[in-house]
Protein backbone atom coordinates (compact mmCIF):
# COMPACT_ATOMS: atom_id res chain seq x y z
CA UNK A 1 0.00 0.00 0.00
CA UNK A 2 0.95 3.24 -0.63
CA UNK A 3 1.30 5.49 2.40
CA UNK A 4 -1.52 8.35 2.25
CA UNK A 5 0.09 11.80 0.67
CA UNK A 6 1.60 14.05 3.30
CA UNK A 7 -0.35 17.45 3.91
CA UNK A 8 1.08 20.29 2.45
CA UNK A 9 2.79 22.13 5.43
CA UNK A 10 3.60 25.73 4.81
CA UNK A 11 7.01 26.67 5.30
CA UNK A 12 8.40 28.73 7.96
CA UNK A 13 9.11 32.84 6.62
CA UNK A 14 11.20 34.29 8.71
CA UNK A 15 9.19 37.22 10.20
CA UNK A 16 10.80 40.90 9.45
CA UNK A 17 13.16 42.40 12.25
CA UNK A 18 11.94 44.40 14.04
CA UNK A 19 12.76 48.32 13.47
CA UNK A 20 13.95 50.58 16.42
CA UNK A 21 12.72 54.04 15.23
CA UNK A 22 15.11 56.49 17.08
CA UNK A 23 14.29 59.19 18.77
CA UNK A 24 14.38 63.07 17.54
CA UNK A 25 17.63 64.33 18.11
CA UNK A 26 15.65 67.58 20.18
CA UNK A 27 13.97 64.72 22.35
CA UNK A 28 17.60 63.06 23.00
CA UNK A 29 18.56 66.01 24.00
CA UNK A 30 15.70 67.28 26.20
CA UNK A 31 16.07 64.03 27.68
CA UNK A 32 19.60 64.50 28.78
CA UNK A 33 18.87 67.59 29.78
CA UNK A 34 16.37 66.36 32.27
CA UNK A 35 18.46 63.71 34.19
CA UNK A 36 21.17 66.80 34.39
CA UNK A 37 18.92 68.85 36.09
CA UNK A 38 17.43 66.64 39.22
CA UNK A 39 16.95 68.28 42.00
CA UNK A 40 19.59 68.18 44.98
CA UNK A 41 18.64 68.34 48.43
CA UNK A 42 20.36 70.59 51.26
CA UNK A 43 20.04 68.32 54.51
CA UNK A 44 20.88 70.49 56.68
CA UNK A 45 17.88 72.66 55.23
CA UNK A 46 15.31 70.06 55.31
CA UNK A 47 12.57 69.94 57.98
CA UNK A 48 13.39 66.10 58.45
CA UNK A 49 17.03 66.29 59.51
CA UNK A 50 15.82 68.63 62.44
CA UNK A 51 12.92 66.42 63.97
CA UNK A 52 12.49 62.81 63.54
CA UNK A 53 8.22 63.64 63.59
CA UNK A 54 8.24 65.98 60.58
CA UNK A 55 4.98 65.55 59.12
CA UNK A 56 6.04 67.88 55.60
CA UNK A 57 5.27 65.93 52.75
CA UNK A 58 5.64 69.27 50.26
CA UNK A 59 8.34 68.20 47.96
CA UNK A 60 6.13 64.49 47.74
CA UNK A 61 2.99 66.42 47.48
CA UNK A 62 3.94 68.93 44.37
CA UNK A 63 5.60 66.03 41.87
CA UNK A 64 3.27 65.13 39.35
CA UNK A 65 5.46 62.09 38.75
CA UNK A 66 5.83 60.54 42.84
CA UNK A 67 9.33 60.47 42.19
CA UNK A 68 10.10 61.87 45.94
CA UNK A 69 10.14 58.76 48.26
CA UNK A 70 9.07 59.55 51.93
CA UNK A 71 8.36 56.80 54.33
CA UNK A 72 9.79 56.60 58.42
CA UNK A 73 13.29 55.82 57.51
CA UNK A 74 14.53 57.58 54.67
CA UNK A 75 13.73 61.15 52.03
CA UNK A 76 15.08 60.01 48.87
CA UNK A 77 14.21 60.71 44.78
CA UNK A 78 13.64 57.93 41.83
CA UNK A 79 16.33 59.34 39.53
CA UNK A 80 15.00 57.28 36.96
CA UNK A 81 11.19 58.43 37.75
CA UNK A 82 11.71 62.36 37.77
CA UNK A 83 11.82 64.46 34.90
CA UNK A 84 13.49 67.78 36.39
CA UNK A 85 10.59 69.99 36.06
CA UNK A 86 11.43 71.60 39.78
CA UNK A 87 7.74 71.43 40.63
CA UNK A 88 9.00 70.74 44.21
CA UNK A 89 11.29 73.81 44.52
CA UNK A 90 9.10 76.07 45.52
CA UNK A 91 7.04 73.57 47.20
CA UNK A 92 9.68 73.21 50.12
CA UNK A 93 9.31 75.77 52.86
CA UNK A 94 12.74 75.66 53.79
CA UNK A 95 14.62 76.29 50.20
CA UNK A 96 16.20 73.20 51.20
CA UNK A 97 15.67 72.14 46.81
CA UNK A 98 17.58 73.27 44.36
CA UNK A 99 17.40 71.99 40.01
CA UNK A 100 20.25 73.72 38.15
CA UNK A 101 17.89 75.72 35.13
CA UNK A 102 21.05 78.06 34.65
CA UNK A 103 18.33 81.06 33.55
CA UNK A 104 18.88 83.08 36.74
CA UNK A 105 20.21 86.12 34.79
CA UNK A 106 18.57 85.55 31.23
CA UNK A 107 15.97 86.19 29.18
CA UNK A 108 15.81 90.04 30.81
CA UNK A 109 14.35 92.10 28.36
CA UNK A 110 13.62 95.76 27.74
CA UNK A 111 9.67 95.92 25.90
CA UNK A 112 7.25 99.30 25.95
CA UNK A 113 9.70 101.38 27.94
CA UNK A 114 9.45 98.41 30.86
CA UNK A 115 12.34 95.72 32.06
CA UNK A 116 10.46 92.59 32.03
CA UNK A 117 11.61 89.02 32.63
CA UNK A 118 10.23 86.49 29.52
CA UNK A 119 9.30 83.03 30.41
CA UNK A 120 8.36 80.17 28.52
CA UNK A 121 7.68 76.44 28.61
CA UNK A 122 9.62 74.00 27.29
CA UNK A 123 6.72 71.92 25.82
CA UNK A 124 5.81 75.23 23.83
CA UNK A 125 8.59 74.01 21.38
CA UNK A 126 9.56 77.83 20.75
CA UNK A 127 13.20 78.78 19.83
CA UNK A 128 14.00 80.72 22.26
CA UNK A 129 16.76 78.84 24.58
CA UNK A 130 18.24 81.47 27.23
CA UNK A 131 13.74 82.11 28.24
CA UNK A 132 12.89 78.37 28.12
CA UNK A 133 12.27 76.21 31.49
CA UNK A 134 10.59 73.59 31.97
CA UNK A 135 7.85 74.39 33.76
CA UNK A 136 6.52 77.83 34.63
CA UNK A 137 4.57 76.80 37.61
CA UNK A 138 8.06 75.99 39.12
CA UNK A 139 8.25 80.26 39.69
CA UNK A 140 7.14 80.27 43.35
CA UNK A 141 6.58 83.02 45.81
CA UNK A 142 10.67 83.62 46.81
CA UNK A 143 12.13 83.59 43.25
CA UNK A 144 9.03 86.12 42.38
CA UNK A 145 10.00 88.06 45.46
CA UNK A 146 13.39 87.78 44.59
CA UNK A 147 13.30 89.45 41.04
CA UNK A 148 10.87 91.79 42.63
CA UNK A 149 13.84 93.00 44.90
CA UNK A 150 15.96 93.07 41.63
CA UNK A 151 13.38 95.36 39.78
CA UNK A 152 11.86 92.75 37.86
CA UNK A 153 8.10 93.67 38.48
CA UNK A 154 6.72 92.36 34.89
CA UNK A 155 6.43 88.71 33.30
CA UNK A 156 5.70 87.74 29.83
CA UNK A 157 5.02 84.09 29.81
CA UNK A 158 3.35 81.70 27.31
CA UNK A 159 2.89 78.17 28.00
CA UNK A 160 1.60 75.16 26.51
CA UNK A 161 -1.60 73.71 27.58
CA UNK A 162 -1.20 73.58 31.09
CA UNK A 163 -4.71 71.24 31.57
CA UNK A 164 -3.87 68.89 29.75
CA UNK A 165 0.19 67.97 31.06
CA UNK A 166 0.45 66.76 34.75
CA UNK A 167 2.40 69.57 35.87
CA UNK A 168 -0.39 71.39 35.65
CA UNK A 169 -2.44 69.80 38.55
CA UNK A 170 -0.57 71.62 41.22
CA UNK A 171 -0.41 75.25 42.44
CA UNK A 172 0.09 77.57 39.18
CA UNK A 173 2.26 80.24 38.33
CA UNK A 174 -0.73 82.56 38.15
CA UNK A 175 -1.44 81.61 42.17
CA UNK A 176 1.72 82.35 43.44
CA UNK A 177 1.61 85.62 41.53
CA UNK A 178 -1.81 86.32 43.37
CA UNK A 179 -0.42 85.14 46.84
CA UNK A 180 2.70 87.42 46.28
CA UNK A 181 0.39 90.27 45.31
CA UNK A 182 -1.62 89.59 48.33
CA UNK A 183 2.09 90.67 50.07
CA UNK A 184 2.91 93.92 48.08
CA UNK A 185 -0.38 95.44 48.47
CA UNK A 186 -0.90 95.12 51.72
CA UNK A 187 2.33 96.89 52.06
CA UNK A 188 0.85 99.26 49.27
CA UNK A 189 3.54 98.48 46.94
CA UNK A 190 3.53 98.23 42.95
CA UNK A 191 2.01 94.81 42.45
CA UNK A 192 3.46 91.93 39.71
CA UNK A 193 1.97 92.03 36.07
CA UNK A 194 1.98 88.71 35.00
CA UNK A 195 1.25 89.04 31.22
CA UNK A 196 0.27 85.54 29.74
CA UNK A 197 0.65 85.29 25.67
CA UNK A 198 0.36 82.65 23.18
CA UNK A 199 3.05 80.94 21.88
CA UNK A 200 2.92 82.67 18.29
CA UNK A 201 2.40 85.88 20.21
CA UNK A 202 5.26 85.51 22.76
CA UNK A 203 7.62 84.67 20.11
CA UNK A 204 7.17 87.94 18.34
CA UNK A 205 6.97 89.98 21.04
CA UNK A 206 10.46 88.47 22.04
CA UNK A 207 12.30 89.50 18.57
CA UNK A 208 11.29 93.17 18.98
CA UNK A 209 12.23 93.70 22.61
CA UNK A 210 15.89 94.05 23.45
CA UNK A 211 17.69 92.26 25.42
CA UNK A 212 18.81 94.05 28.91
CA UNK A 213 22.29 94.25 30.02
CA UNK A 214 23.87 91.63 32.46
CA UNK A 215 25.29 94.29 34.78
CA UNK A 216 25.09 97.75 35.48
CA UNK A 217 27.37 100.30 33.52
CA UNK A 218 30.61 100.87 35.53
CA UNK A 219 30.23 104.60 36.75
CA UNK A 220 31.69 106.58 39.56
CA UNK A 221 27.46 106.92 40.89
CA UNK A 222 27.40 102.90 40.71
CA UNK A 223 30.69 102.75 42.31
CA UNK A 224 29.78 104.53 45.40
CA UNK A 225 26.64 102.75 45.52
CA UNK A 226 28.19 99.40 45.63
CA UNK A 227 30.37 100.52 48.22
CA UNK A 228 27.19 101.72 50.09
CA UNK A 229 25.63 98.52 49.81
CA UNK A 230 28.39 95.95 50.64
CA UNK A 231 28.89 98.47 54.03
CA UNK A 232 24.52 97.42 54.73
CA UNK A 233 25.17 94.02 53.79
CA UNK A 234 28.27 93.84 56.48
CA UNK A 235 26.68 95.34 59.21
CA UNK A 236 23.43 93.09 58.46
CA UNK A 237 25.61 89.72 58.85
CA UNK A 238 26.92 91.41 61.98
CA UNK A 239 23.97 92.01 63.46
CA UNK A 240 23.12 88.41 62.10
CA UNK A 241 26.27 87.10 64.36
CA UNK A 242 25.26 89.28 66.97
CA UNK A 243 21.83 87.46 67.44
CA UNK A 244 19.58 90.49 66.40
CA UNK A 245 18.20 88.74 63.51
CA UNK A 246 18.50 85.41 62.19
CA UNK A 247 22.30 84.50 60.53
CA UNK A 248 20.17 82.51 57.49
CA UNK A 249 17.84 85.04 56.23
CA UNK A 250 15.82 82.45 53.71
CA UNK A 251 12.48 83.52 54.45
CA UNK A 252 10.94 85.24 51.43
CA UNK A 253 8.89 87.61 53.49
CA UNK A 254 11.98 88.52 55.66
CA UNK A 255 12.91 91.58 52.92
CA UNK A 256 9.98 92.81 52.82
CA UNK A 257 9.38 96.33 54.31
CA UNK A 258 7.56 96.80 57.64
CA UNK A 259 4.87 99.15 57.23
CA UNK A 260 2.05 98.68 60.04
CA UNK A 261 -0.38 96.49 61.54
CA UNK A 262 -1.87 95.76 58.28
CA UNK A 263 0.90 93.63 56.84
CA UNK A 264 0.15 90.26 55.85
CA UNK A 265 2.96 87.40 56.35
CA UNK A 266 3.35 84.19 54.20
CA UNK A 267 3.00 82.54 57.08
CA UNK A 268 2.53 82.98 61.07
CA UNK A 269 2.70 80.48 63.68
CA UNK A 270 0.25 81.79 66.54
CA UNK A 271 0.07 79.83 70.21
CA UNK A 272 -3.08 78.51 72.01
CA UNK A 273 -2.38 80.19 75.47
CA UNK A 274 -4.64 77.63 76.71
CA UNK A 275 -2.57 74.48 75.86
CA UNK A 276 0.65 76.20 75.88
CA UNK A 277 2.92 74.33 78.81
CA UNK A 278 5.44 76.25 78.71
CA UNK A 279 8.42 74.14 77.49
CA UNK A 280 9.74 76.60 74.92
CA UNK A 281 10.76 73.25 72.74
CA UNK A 282 9.44 75.73 69.39
CA UNK A 283 11.97 78.89 70.80
CA UNK A 284 14.69 76.08 70.48
CA UNK A 285 13.83 74.38 67.02
CA UNK A 286 12.86 77.14 64.89
CA UNK A 287 15.56 77.46 62.12
CA UNK A 288 15.01 81.20 61.87
CA UNK A 289 13.93 81.96 65.00
CA UNK A 290 10.39 83.04 64.11
CA UNK A 291 9.56 82.29 67.94
CA UNK A 292 11.47 83.98 70.51
CA UNK A 293 11.23 84.05 74.56
CA UNK A 294 11.82 87.64 75.54
CA UNK A 295 12.77 87.71 78.99
CA UNK A 296 14.57 90.81 79.20
CA UNK A 297 11.68 92.99 80.04
CA UNK A 298 9.44 92.65 83.33
CA UNK A 299 7.11 91.18 81.58
CA UNK A 300 8.30 87.73 79.16
CA UNK A 301 6.45 86.61 76.59
CA UNK A 302 6.51 84.74 73.62
CA UNK A 303 7.42 86.81 70.86
CA UNK A 304 6.45 86.04 66.74
CA UNK A 305 8.22 87.64 64.37
CA UNK A 306 6.61 86.40 61.53
CA UNK A 307 8.48 87.64 59.24
CA UNK A 308 11.37 85.20 59.61
CA UNK A 309 8.15 82.41 59.06
CA UNK A 310 7.96 80.33 56.52
CA UNK A 311 5.61 77.34 57.20
CA UNK A 312 7.85 74.87 57.75
CA UNK A 313 5.78 73.31 60.76
CA UNK A 314 8.75 72.28 62.66
CA UNK A 315 7.53 73.92 65.86
CA UNK A 316 3.63 72.69 65.22
CA UNK A 317 5.39 68.97 64.69
CA UNK A 318 7.90 69.49 67.56
CA UNK A 319 4.76 70.47 70.05
CA UNK A 320 3.03 67.56 72.14
CA UNK A 321 0.57 69.71 73.19
CA UNK A 322 -1.06 70.76 69.94
CA UNK A 323 -0.74 74.09 71.10
CA UNK A 324 0.25 75.64 67.45
CA UNK A 325 -1.03 75.86 64.13
CA UNK A 326 0.01 77.87 61.26
CA UNK A 327 -1.78 80.33 59.47
CA UNK A 328 -1.29 81.20 55.62
CA UNK A 329 -1.09 84.54 54.17
CA UNK A 330 -2.12 86.03 57.78
CA UNK A 331 -1.53 89.27 60.37
CA UNK A 332 1.21 88.99 62.74
CA UNK A 333 -0.24 87.42 65.90
CA UNK A 334 -0.09 88.76 69.73
CA UNK A 335 2.45 87.76 71.26
CA UNK A 336 1.70 85.26 74.31
CA UNK A 337 2.13 86.93 77.88
CA UNK A 338 3.87 84.81 80.54
CA UNK A 339 3.97 84.48 83.83
CA UNK A 340 6.94 83.02 86.08
CA UNK A 341 6.82 80.50 88.52
CA UNK A 342 8.92 78.21 91.28
CA UNK A 343 7.84 74.79 91.82
CA UNK A 344 7.90 73.97 95.62
CA UNK A 345 8.52 70.27 94.64
CA UNK A 346 11.74 70.22 92.29
CA UNK A 347 12.65 73.40 93.17
CA UNK A 348 12.71 74.96 89.54
CA UNK A 349 11.68 78.22 87.79
CA UNK A 350 9.11 77.85 85.14
CA UNK A 351 6.91 80.03 82.76
CA UNK A 352 3.54 79.85 81.79
CA UNK A 353 1.25 81.86 79.56
CA UNK A 354 -0.76 84.17 82.02
CA UNK A 355 -3.59 82.50 83.71
CA UNK A 356 -2.13 79.29 83.64
CA UNK A 357 -0.25 78.92 86.85
CA UNK A 358 -1.51 76.24 89.76
CA UNK A 359 -2.44 77.15 93.04
CA UNK A 360 -0.24 74.82 94.76
CA UNK A 361 2.53 76.33 91.97
CA UNK A 362 3.68 73.02 91.04
CA UNK A 363 5.49 72.89 87.40
CA UNK A 364 3.56 70.74 84.67
CA UNK A 365 5.41 67.64 84.94
CA UNK A 366 5.65 67.67 88.65
CA UNK A 367 2.00 68.44 88.18
CA UNK A 368 1.50 65.53 86.19
CA UNK A 369 3.86 62.70 87.29
CA UNK A 370 3.56 63.61 91.06
CA UNK A 371 7.41 63.60 91.22
CA UNK A 372 7.83 65.70 94.04
CA UNK A 373 5.48 63.67 96.59
CA UNK A 374 6.66 60.50 95.48
CA UNK A 375 10.25 61.82 96.16
CA UNK A 376 9.37 63.12 99.33
CA UNK A 377 8.03 59.79 100.12
CA UNK A 378 11.12 58.25 99.62
CA UNK A 379 13.38 60.95 101.43
CA UNK A 380 10.83 60.24 104.22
Amino acid sequence: MTPPPRPNTPKETASPPETVSKPPLRALTETIAAKARLPTVSADRCVHSHINDARCRACADACPLNAWVIDDERLGININACDGCGLCVPACPENAIACDQALADTGVRSWKGHTALFRACERTDLDAADCRIPCLHSIGTRELLHQYRCGMATWIITNADCDACLRGRGQRLSESVQKTNTLLQSRSLEPIALVALEPAQWQKILKQSTPCQSGPVSTRRNFFRDALRTAINTTRDAAALAGDEPANSTPPTASLPETGPDDLFLATPNIDPTRCNGCDACVRLCPHQAIRLKTTDSEPCYQIKAQYCTGCGICRDACDQNAIHIAALALRPQAVALAQGHCPACNIRYHLPTGQLRPDGLCTICARTRHGRQLYQVLR
